[in-house]
């Protein structure tokens, strides 16, 4: 990752306001600022953190959706982020069904703080 830009900037300052903005997508406005900055956010934690502690789930997610769970955090539609992935919409609504149910979540915020929980993302 190149170590420069506003994106970079942010990412070094102010980490925690980072896990904010991922964990808690609902307090701030849709924007398409905030999808490099979150994306940014999720890659950095990933580098740094230890491998996901999905032990707490019965039924691990797949690489496929902890993908669309990426994309939930930065906040896109489905047809966003069906185009992004290269699926299907039908395809995107079926992985989050099935992470939304493994991780025992009814909403987009919920299924994002539970996976933040557990270091998926």
């Amino acid at each position: 990752m190149e170590r420069h830009g506003f994106v970079q900037t942010v990412l070094d300052t102010a980490p925690r306001l980072i896990e904010h903005v991922i964990a808690n997508a609902d307090f701030y406005p849709k924007t398409r600022r905030l999808s490099p900055l979150i994306t940014a956010g999720i890659k950095a934690r990933r580098r740094a953190a230890p491998a996901p502690r999905q032990g707490r789930l019965l039924d691990p997610l797949t690489a496929a959706e902890i993908r669309v769970l990426e994309k939930l955090a930065e906040r896109l539609t489905y047809a966003e982020m069906a185009a992004e992935l290269h699926l299907s919409l039908n395809t995107v609504k079926t992985h989050l069904r099935r992470a939304y149910m493994k991780l025992g979540a009814t909403s987009r915020s919920s299924a994002i703080q539970r996976a933040t929980s557990l270091g998926i993302l």
